[in-house]
């Protein structure tokens, strides 16, 4: 019997339509190098609030019922929450590259009351792309974080990856992937620049 394959992306046209509109209103802040050991993600504790205070300044929201922005112990949080079974319930972030030649993505997660779909990766995980400035995928050896089944509490995670060539932005996607019930709480994102020498694959 031959292994069911993992997508490590997600294709969704209407998405990366909208990820181009944001591309652009970033490109302006890119730079030539990425700055070592900064985190290139906005808010990225998402302790500030927005003008109206309902939400993490600098990040996107989705749709209403399936997100929250929450406190806990003096710490605040993303929450998404399946709303329907089957259907996706996604976060998506861009964050500018600023010449990073490889990054490190981290993330702290709590997941919770998981019951994944019928595929294996129809669970919890953060999704990373990558897209030039006009938000065209570009592909790469980037893999997800996934998450096959609950937490206990909250834990880090975190991968690298290589810049593919053309890359101007990193996007950021925690998700419920086509889950039949969860809950996803993301805090503390980070992306920084790398070395990219240890990632490079052994020469023949």
């Amino acid at each position: 019997m031959k292994p069911t394959p993992t997508p490590f992306r997600v294709r969704l046209p209407a998405l990366w339509l909208a990820a181009g509109a944001l591309c652009f209103s970033f490109v302006s802040s890119a730079t030539a190098q990425a700055p070592a050991d900064v985190n290139l993600v906005a808010n990225g504790n998402l302790e500030t609030p927005n003008a109206t205070g309902d939400w993490a300044a600098k990040w996107s929201k989705p749709k209403a019922g399936v997100s929250s922005w929450r406190e806990e112990g003096g710490d605040h949080f993303i929450r998404l929450e399946a709303a329907e079974p089957g259907k996706m319930t996604m976060l998506h972030h861009l964050v500018p590259l600023q010449g990073a030649a490889a990054v490190e993505v981290s993330i702290r997660a709590r997941v919770s009351d998981l019951k994944r779909g019928p595929q294996n990766w129809f669970d919890a995980r953060v999704i990373i792309n990558f897209c030039d400035s006009a938000g065209k995928e570009i592909k790469s050896t980037a893999k997800p974080i996934a998450f096959g089944k609950n937490t206990e509490g909250w834990v880090e995670r975190k991968v690298q990856a290589v810049v593919p060539l053309g890359a101007t932005f990193i996007a950021i996607m925690p998700s419920l992937f086509n889950v039949e019930t969860g809950v996803l709480d993301i805090s503390d994102v980070s992306v920084k620049a790398i070395d990219p020498a240890p990632l490079a694959p052994p020469a023949n």
